[in-house]
Order: C-alpha cells, then structure tokens, then sequence
C-alpha cells in the first residue's frame, strides 16, 4: 500500500482545516424561562453570533487568508458562507441523534 506524506505546511493546512469542526458551544438557557418563540429568537441569535466569531477566527487562522485577501474579500467570503456554515453545524451536531430533534448546542434541543 503507497503512503503518502505530506509537507509542514500541507499537514499545518489539514489541521487547521480539521479544526472546521468547531467549538460545541452551550447556549446557556434560562431553564426558569418558557420557550416561547421571543427566547427561542433570542437564544438563535446568541448562538450564531457566537459561532460566527469562532468561524471569523477560524478563517482566520487558514493559511494565506489574511495575506493573500484583501479584507474586502475576506468580509465577502464570510457573508456569503456564514449561513451555510451555521447550517451545517446543526446537521453536524444532530446526526448522531436518534431521535427527531435538531441540536443547536448541547443545552439546545428543538423538536424537528
């Protein structure tokens, strides 16, 4: 069987690249407070924009990203993926679910 082996920066590059799994990061629920759909908008709302920093910062750290973009390039890539990104986050994070719900962070889960 051939092995291949790859160079610093390609082996640096797949890390980073793994890393596109990120953080499971808790939402934090006022467990004393009813879900109703103000909350449940509000909890959305913590949790993406906690994701999106995270996702920033792993751009970020992709090697040639910062030195390669201008920062107008770097602003258009992460407007137009943001949403793909979160979305597959939750399909990440649910998939090992065995029943029918979504999980939007570990202390957040929506019945489909």
């Amino acid at each position: 069987m051939d092995t291949y082996r790859y160079s610093t920066k390609t082996a640096e590059f797949l890390t980073t690249l793994s890393q596109a799994s990120r953080l499971n990061l808790p939402a934090k629920t006022d467990m004393t407070r009813s879900l109703d759909d103000q909350y449940f908008l509000q909890l959305l709302a913590k949790i993406f924009d906690q994701e999106l920093v995270v996702l920033i910062n792993w751009a970020k750290a992709m090697p040639g990203y910062t030195e390669s973009l201008t920062l107008d390039e770097q602003v258009t890539i992460i407007e137009q993926s943001w949403l793909d990104a979160l979305i597959l986050d939750i399909i990440e994070r649910s998939l090992d679910r065995n029943d029918d719900t979504l999980q939007f962070a570990p202390d957040l889960l929506i019945s489909r």
